[in-house]
């Protein structure tokens, strides 16, 4: 074999080796991100039963606190209705806070499949470079 030629299927071989390992590596990161992005949402969908758990267990106590009120104190109606807008307000909002805060998370796990995709086509496109230069 002319020595050039086999000088260039050696640089090629180890070109295409280094490709492989880029593409697992990446591949292995990528994978760690949908885990890591996968308990994050897993954590955040835990979160969010709880507080509808808590939300659940207000309203039941309101639910509760109502009754007795309108039992001993039928003049309490109005005041009562005003305590509870309140408190369905204030469940409203942490709901809304709780939904605020799950977006925020899957835009930053969206955002880091994004970056790890680009970065593997990025390498890809550096690696078919470095191929077509030999």
């Amino acid at each position: 074999m002319v020595p050039a030629i086999s000088s260039h299927d050696t640089a090629l071989a180890a070109l295409i080796t280094d490709n492989g390992t880029a593409i697992s590596a990446m591949d292995s990161a990528l994978d760690t991100v949908i885990v890591a992005n996968g308990t994050a949402i897993s954590a955040a969908e835990t979160d969010i039963k709880a507080l509808v758990d808590r939300n659940n267990t207000t309203i039941g106590t309101i639910e509760t606190d109502i009754l007795a009120d309108i039992a001993t104190n039928a003049d309490s109606i109005t005041s009562m209705n005003d305590n509870i807008d309140t408190k369905v307000a204030a469940v409203a909002t942490s709901i809304s806070a709780m939904d605020t805060n799950l977006a925020s998370e899957l835009d930053s796990i969206n955002t880091a499949i994004n970056n790890a995709d680009s970065d593997l086509k990025a390498d890809i496109a550096a690696n078919l470079t470095r191929m077509d230069a030999i």
